[in-house]
């Protein structure tokens, strides 16, 4: 199946999820820009399923070590500058998924622009809105790290 074919189906299918009690209708001022779109936890854990996906964690080198989504990269606003180079190492067709400490938390779109800006607007780059909270909460996969 071709990348553009899989896009659609992704966006398609991230746009017709039932996304609970966080509306993603109102939070359009929240986007710079409209490349970059909100998911949902369903489709967040659809994502992490699938190949070719990278997550990035927005949130705080200590509240990384503490848990996470297992393969993601921390990347905080504080250190962006500093390691945004390790961006440089996702594949070209890679999705980016970027998350942080829930829908209050606005390091996640940040990084998501950042991204955007740093590696070309080509790259299909979501924002898990719901953030690690609502990861934790439903119980799906969680790492630690030892440092």
């Amino acid at each position: 199946m071709s990348n553009f074919l899989k896009m659609g189906i992704l966006v398609a299918f991230s746009s017709l999820l039932s996304i609970g009690s966080l509306s993603f209708q109102n939070t359009d001022h929240l986007f710079h820009s409209k490349d970059i779109q909100p998911i949902s936890l369903q489709a967040a854990r659809w994502f992490f399923d699938q190949q070719g996906v990278v997550f990035l964690d927005a949130r705080s080198h200590r509240e990384y070590a503490i848990g996470h989504i297992p393969r993601a990269i921390n990347l905080s606003i504080s250190n962006f500058e500093k390691q945004k180079t390790v961006l440089l190492n996702i594949p070209l067709s890679a999705t980016i998924i970027v998350y942080c400490s829930g829908a209050t938390c606005q390091s996640s779109l940040k990084i998501a622009e950042w991204t955007k800006d740093y590696l070309g607007d080509h790259r299909n780059v979501y924002v898990f809105l719901e953030g690690f909270p609502a990861w934790e909460k439903a119980k799906f996969p969680i790492e630690k790290s030892n440092q």
